[in-house]
């Protein structure tokens, strides 16, 4: 393992300091014996036949740091100095400079991949991201500018599982990402309708008062489908300003789905009673009498 100190005004040690730098290595800028105010990382090989000149990425530059988490020292050999430290520890440097930033895509199983994240594609994955010993660049096409995707990137995607369009997902996305199955519930609101939320939740499981991690399939459900891949979702049971007429929403929103269930075997034949049933509280409950 290399190290070495570099005085800034010391041409003999610059001489040697240089001779031992390699693409790769971390460089610290020393501001004292225990801190550091410069982080950078060589990205090439040297940029002169004298081998004294080599492009640094610097990843800080700032007020002083302490050295002691950040490699296996307490401090300098001495002062103002740079310092190749190879055995120097990334996490702590990520979690000191780690402001994170979140990109969230809607319906992700929709698009296109090469059209949604082109390059990105490739630079998403952990050991090609920014400042990682894999790190990958590619230049872009408009500024030619060369770009690496920083590690305090977060993708958040969302995709339901009863649109039929999963089925193709490319594979690219299912490597990249990590999976959370989330199931409907009641959501404790005023603007939420949890009645008719739990009457439409009957077609799919039983007990939707009870623990989610509990439910039980519902009778009218086939064998052949999984509950949280076609129950009925909660965006359909929120009030929209100037739009509150329940009836009109379950004739014209939720009704369709529930029948279009029946007619392609999702839902059993027997669930035509129910949903009639439903569709007639919904109307008594939004008539005029009753208000």
């Amino acid at each position: 393992m290399k190290t070495g100190g570099l005085a800034k005004t010391n041409k003999k040690r610059e001489t040697i300091f240089s001779s031992q730098i390699s693409k790769g290595d971390v460089i610290l800028s020393a501001s004292g014996a225990t801190s550091v105010n410069g982080i950078g990382i060589v990205i090439s090989d040297s940029l002169t036949t004298d081998k004294t000149k080599f492009s640094v990425k610097w990843c800080y530059a700032g007020r002083p740091i302490s050295v002691d988490d950040l490699c296996n020292k307490t401090e300098f050999n001495q002062g103002p100095s740079f310092e190749i430290l190879p055995d120097f520890n990334r996490e702590v440097l990520a979690d000191r400079l780690d402001v994170p930033f979140l990109l969230v895509i809607d319906e992700i199983n929709r698009g296109n991949v090469s059209k949604t994240f082109g390059e990105l594609i490739t630079l998403l994955e952990p050991d090609k991201r920014q400042f990682e010993l894999s790190e990958v660049s590619v230049t872009l096409p408009y500024s030619k500018e060369s770009f690496t995707v920083p590690s305090n990137l977060y993708i958040l995607a969302t995709m339901n599982t009863a649109d039929r369009s999963i089925g193709s997902m490319d594979y690219a996305l299912r490597r990249r990402f990590s999976f959370y199955r989330l199931v409907p519930y009641p959501v404790p609101s005023a603007d939420f309708e949890k009645q008719l939320f739990q009457q439409v939740s009957a077609f799919f499981v039983e007990g939707v008062n009870e623990d989610l991690n509990t439910l039980r399939r519902s009778k009218y459900l086939s064998e052949d489908f999984k509950p949280e891949d076609v129950w009925v979702g909660q965006s359909y049971f929120f009030k929209e300003a100037g739009r509150n007429n329940i009836s009109e929403r379950f004739k014209f929103e939720i009704k369709p789905i529930l029948e279009e269930y029946i007619n392609d075997g999702v839902l059993k034949e027997d669930a035509r009673g129910l949903l009639k049933a439903i569709e007639e509280h919904v109307e008594i409950q939004c008539s005029p009498q009753s208000r």
